[in-house]
């Protein structure tokens, strides 16, 4: 303990006050204390890395070679690099090849891609799609409500499994291709990620529905429009920042169903179709094959299981971490 030297008086330090923590720093060190949300970016940071930097080693020409002699390859054998047949260069096919002679390995990198590209880019239209129907219509109310309610419950009465089979029995009969950021994809990718988008907003319109129709009359979104703020500027400035945290959580846990159903679509039959890979055709390749060529489902199988096991415990942290109930 000091002590003042001219009044022979002991000085009693004051604890200072701890400073105050922004919203997205309490977000974030919840975020944090989520081992299991912790583990899943790490794991799906992993399956990022695999994906992106395995195609800096690897062409997507070669995962889509096939070859007459090296066909249905277990794990570790030495297989052609070109159509030469013997006299090409032989490799270690790392993970096997599937009926048609095609490396597993460099194929699973290249259809990751695509199976969470095909993932991010449903979530995102099914995200806007939702968002903007749930805050016109609990904004609204009355008849706009009514109308797009009405829309919304009819789509969530269809069972989104049997539409997206029809729909999709449709259109994976296209065999085109298209060029995309420099890449030759089957147009059917575009197909898929439009079917998926468009049958999977309902939920999340329901529940920025629910969202608004309570914030909307908070004292502040009524003192705006006192004041004459616009709708279109009350909606987006005042009601859009208040339903963040459902939306991002729901767009993660998005980003899993979508690449789940993309892959049961592709094993059906229904999917992306050849020459573009992605986890959910290749599994494909092992139809009556699961007992011989369990290389075939085992790999791709794992990507995917991994990948949305990661995303779904990162909801989870992100639920946690934007609940304004939770306690610090």
């Amino acid at each position: 303990m000091a002590v003042d030297t001219i009044n022979n008086a002991p000085i009693v330090a004051l604890k200072s006050e701890p400073k105050p923590r922004s919203l997205i720093q309490i977000a974030i060190r919840r975020y944090l204390r989520h081992r299991m949300a912790v583990f899943g970016t790490f794991l799906l940071l992993g399956v990022i890395l695999f994906i992106t930097l395995g195609s800096l080693f690897y062409r997507e020409s070669e995962g889509n070679m096939t070859r007459l002699r090296g066909r249905e390859a277990p794990p570790g054998t030495l297989i052609t690099v070109d159509r030469r047949g013997d006299s090409g260069e032989m490799k270690t096919a790392i993970l096997g090849t599937d009926i048609s002679g095609r490396d597993v390995f460099i194929r699973l990198i290249y259809g990751g891609q695509i199976s969470i590209a095909i993932g991010v880019t449903s979530v995102t239209i099914a995200v806007t799609l939702g968002t903007i129907i749930g805050l016109v219509a609990g904004y609204f109310g009355g008849w706009v409500d009514g109308i797009l309610s009405r829309i919304t419950e009819v789509f969530l009465a269809i069972p989104a499994l049997i539409l997206l089979l029809v729909l999709s029995a449709v259109f994976s009969k296209d065999t085109a291709t298209v060029e995309l950021f420099g890449r030759t994809l089957s147009r059917t990718v575009i197909y898929i990620v439009l079917l998926i988008g468009f049958t999977s907003w309902m939920p999340l319109s329901r529940i920025v529905r629910s969202q608004v129709l309570s914030i909307k009359e908070q004292e502040y979104i009524l003192a705006a429009r006192a004041i004459g703020v616009r709708n279109f500027a009350i909606i987006f400035r005042h009601l859009l920042p208040n339903v963040v945290a459902p939306i991002v959580v729901a767009a993660t846990l998005g980003v899993g169903t979508a690449i789940i159903t993309e892959a049961y679509l592709s094993f059906l039959g229904f999917g992306v179709q050849p020459p573009t890979a992605t986890w959910g055709n290749i599994i494909d390749g092992a139809r009556g094959h699961i007992d011989n060529r369990w290389w075939l489902w085992v790999f791709p199988g794992s990507m995917i299981v991994m990948t949305v096991l990661a995303i779904n415990f990162i909801g989870d942290g992100l639920r946690d971490a934007l609940d304004p109930r939770s306690i610090e």
